[in-house]
């Protein structure tokens, strides 16, 4: 395929980064745009006010979705494969709520469903984790994977902002929406590593009833009484598939300062894999930003630029997510903060804040 037609759902932080890079490479061009009719003066005749002018279009090979939200990119997606058009999303909220379908309905209608900038940013991550559990076993990963928290916690620990200062500059810079809720409840998080779960393992799994702790709850008393642990304080999520035991969380984590990922700074991004044959893989870059997000839409929009790219997700079977008991965390309630060995989610629901020490 030479000369790639893309039509894109979404002009905002994310389109704006895809629009431009597109329009620096040869052998793929902008055939269509879907937005707001407020688009139009810098849009012009690229703009579209209906979807379905995209997703059924004659002179669109690949959809690109950036909109955000669940109802609306749902529609659009399916209405896009059902049409036999290849599909590239950076809408981790409907990827996790419909993983299974859209593999499906891409396989059954002869296109792909690609999903690299939805988790982990311009990080190269999800084709190389496809490709690495085709010959090799993962373990188990851990992740910073939001570049929006990643941001406010280096803010707050390292330079000494309070909250409100870190949040507003995250939000001047496109690190963070003006709705912010989903990035330190930790909702975000889970979202991700149910793709990456699923991509790593092979599993699919109902990713509402993966454990997630926030950092909404945040203060100053609390970092001064991990500061004194002499922990890192970082967000993320963790995963492991082992003797048919699935565990994925998003939660705070209390690294040693020599861990890999504790010197991550900023909206960085980093993962870790365990392998069976590779060992421990890192995977290190930006994972918030208009650029870095496109970058990863660029590397699917490659893949299909020479010759097309599907996951094949055949061998998948169903796991329910489990809490493995007895591992430490810190946990913080009524003025105190103690290290645990918890036995449940409900036992650490009782706390104020909570995070996983990690060695």
């Amino acid at each position: 395929m030479t000369n790639l037609r893309i039509g894109l759902l979404g002009y905002g932080i994310v389109g704006k980064g895809v629009f431009q890079l597109v329009n620096q490479q040869p052998g793929m061009h902008i055939t269509k745009v879907f937005d707001l009719p407020s688009k139009k003066d810098v849009l012009r005749n690229l703009l579209v006010t209906d979807y379905k002018e995209v997703t059924e279009a004659d002179d669109v090979d690949v959809v690109v979705e950036c909109l955000g939200g669940e109802e609306l990119p749902y529609q659009a997606i399916t209405s896009a494969l059902k049409h036999g058009k290849h599909v590239l999303s950076s809408n981790k909220e409907t990827i996790a709520n419909h993983f299974e379908e859209y593999m499906s309905l891409a396989k059954a209608n002869d296109c792909s469903f690609l999903c690299e900038a939805a988790v982990g940013g311009g990080i190269p991550l999800l084709h190389n984790v496809i490709e690495i559990a085709r010959f090799d076993t993962i373990y188990s990963f851990i992740g910073l994977l939001n570049g929006t928290c990643n941001f406010i916690l280096t803010r707050l620990t390292k330079d000494k902002y309070t909250f409100q200062e870190a949040l507003k500059e995250a939000q001047d810079r496109g690190f963070a929406e003006k709705d912010y809720r989903a990035d330190l409840s930790g909702a975000d998080l889970l979202r991700k590593g149910r793709i990456l779960a699923s991509l790593a393992f092979h599993k699919d799994m109902d990713y509402k009833t993966i454990p997630s702790f926030g950092i909404e709850n945040i203060n100053d008393e609390i970092f001064e009484t991990v500061s004194k642990l002499g922990r890192i304080l970082k967000f993320g999520v963790f995963g492991y598939y082992k003797d048919g035991t699935l565990c994925v969380m998003s939660v705070p984590f209390l690294f040693k300062p020599n861990h890999a990922l504790s010197t991550l700074n900023y909206e960085m991004n980093g993962v870790l894999l365990e392998c069976k044959n590779n060992s421990t893989l890192e995977f290190i870059g930006k994972g918030a930003g208009s650029l870095p997000t496109a970058s990863a839409i660029m590397q699917d929009l490659m893949h299909f630029l020479r010759g097309g790219s599907r996951i094949d997700m055949d061998d998948m079977t169903t796991a329910k997510v489990v809490f493995v008991k007895g591992e430490e965390y810190f946990v913080y309630h009524d003025g105190k903060g103690e290290i645990i060995r918890a036995n449940s989610v409900e036992e650490l629901k009782k706390y104020e804040f909570v995070a996983k020490i990690v060695d």
